[in-house]
């Protein structure tokens, strides 16, 4: 199973269908092997932008398979 990084969202330009907006490239939604691997880069963001233990936990690691999509 992939997982994906993903936020709470409720601007008109990102909000899905699930209210969450998700880490994307050019090629579409980074997915992550691991939960470890994506919570690492959770953790590591975080901490180079010095964001406090809340707005942390907003950021949450969700198995793919639990993405809706917009249509």
């Amino acid at each position: 199973m992939n997982f994906v990084i993903g936020h709470p969202c409720s601007c008109k330009d990102h909000a899905s269908t699930d209210g969450f907006t998700y880490l994307t490239d050019d090629d579409g939604m980074v997915k992550f092997k691991t939960k470890k691997e994506a919570q690492d880069l959770i953790d590591n963001y975080a901490k180079s932008n010095g964001l406090c233990d809340s707005h942390k936990r907003r950021i949450a690691v969700i198995p793919e398979t639990e993405v809706l999509e917009d249509h």
